[in-house]
């Protein structure tokens, strides 16, 4: 072997990580296709096994989201009833709907300053629109992680298509190489409880 010798004085590990014939075992899984090419399609840790049995790698899905323009990066994690992507979208597309949100309140400023006499009345009108504002804005979230799993999926074998695009508020925990850790997001993608 030319990665290294072993492990120290651990000879079952050292075992387990080479084959019979002295190749050292990375946990990639890879395919050649009929020109001999080798591609690289997941880590044997992350593969999840779908429900007819078919091979799904999380980075294949992971990378047609992450060439998506509103996305920063993403993360697919398997749940009970089927594959769920978070993503992190790009600064630029929320400060765009933070902008949009912020014109709806500005308007209700103005809206609230105009009908000063009427307080109830004014009251009222501006927390229905302050609540219209704030569904309006949750509406196109959504709207634009339905659009971001409709163009996956159009791009995925029906056996990996993503059931639902869950918005993660922030980036990812890494690791110094700059690798989402995914033992951090657990089955449903997301952070277990630490015990204090």
């Amino acid at each position: 072997p030319n990665i290294f010798k072993g492990y120290w004085k651990d000879e079952a590990r050292t075992k387990e990580a080479f084959t019979e014939d002295g190749w050292f075992r990375t946990g990639d899984l890879g395919s050649i296709d009929n020109k001999g090419r080798l591609f690289v399609r997941g880590r044997l840790k992350t593969m999840i096994l779908g429900a007819s049995g078919e091979n799904i790698y999380p980075e294949e899905i992971e990378s047609i989201l992450n060439q998506m323009p509103e996305v920063e990066e993403s993360l697919v994690v398997e749940e009970e009833d089927g594959l769920t992507a978070l993503v992190c979208l790009k600064s630029e597309v929320l400060d765009n709907i933070g902008a949009r949100l912020q014109d709806h309140l500005d308007a209700v400023g103005d809206l609230g300053s105009r009908v000063g006499q009427a307080i109830a009345q004014a009251e009222k009108s501006v927390t229905g629109s302050v609540n219209q504002a704030l569904t309006d804005t949750e509406k196109a979230i959504e709207r634009l992680l339905e659009n971001i799993r409709k163009e996956a999926n159009s791009r995925l074998a029906a056996f990996s298509r993503i059931q639902r695009v869950k918005l993660h508020p922030e980036p990812f925990e890494k690791t110094p190489t700059q690798k989402i850790k995914r033992f951090l997001y657990g089955k449903k993608g997301e952070k277990p409880e630490l015990a204090p």
